[in-house]
């Protein structure tokens, strides 16, 4: 849910949300959603209680300051930010972001001997169509707010980083 909240995010700042634009954000949400749980699965007993005690926190700060970052571009002149710039590495350190607590997931399904192929098929292909789905939801709600759109997308960032802190740590 991370992802989808992320990727309304997105869309609430993109200008066009046609379906070449919103694939590779949605892809890349469903990739990283599905891949983390194998690094679990697979590293699980050498590092899984060290990230289990930081992910939050590597999450958090992640999330805090993409939002910022979306926030200081919302009111910084236009000109000088060309879409492509900002676009390129934001969504792989979102999509690392929100799939950090999938690799914890992926400890958990070698304790409970999941079938890894299979869940590994559900979480990216559900992940991918509901972040695609949020995508198109964000454009709907981003063209009715106009100008605050991408100010909307920062806020809501910061407060999913500080909810992921706050919910780890409460």
């Amino acid at each position: 849910m991370d992802a989808v909240a992320v990727s309304l995010c997105k869309g609430l700042s993109m200008k066009r949300c046609s379906f070449s634009r919103a694939f590779p954000i949605a892809f890349s949400f469903g990739f990283f959603q599905a891949l983390m749980p194998l690094f679990g699965f697979g590293l699980g007993s050498l590092f899984g209680s060290f990230v289990e005690r930081v992910d939050h926190w590597i999450a958090f700060v992640l999330l805090v300051c993409l939002g910022g970052i979306t926030l200081y571009r919302s009111y910084a002149e236009k000109e000088c930010h060309s879409a492509k710039e900002s676009f390129k590495g934001e969504i792989l350190l979102l999509s690392i972001a929100t799939s950090i607590d999938a690799f914890v997931v992926g400890i958990t399904f070698a304790i409970l001997k999941i079938n890894l192929v299979q869940a590994m098929s559900m979480i990216g292909v559900i992940t991918f169509t509901l972040c695609l789905l949020a995508l198109y939801l964000g454009k709907t709600m981003g063209t009715r707010l106009s100008e605050h759109a991408e100010r909307l997308g920062g806020v809501l960032l910061i407060i999913l980083g500080c909810n992921i802190l706050f919910t780890h740590l409460f």
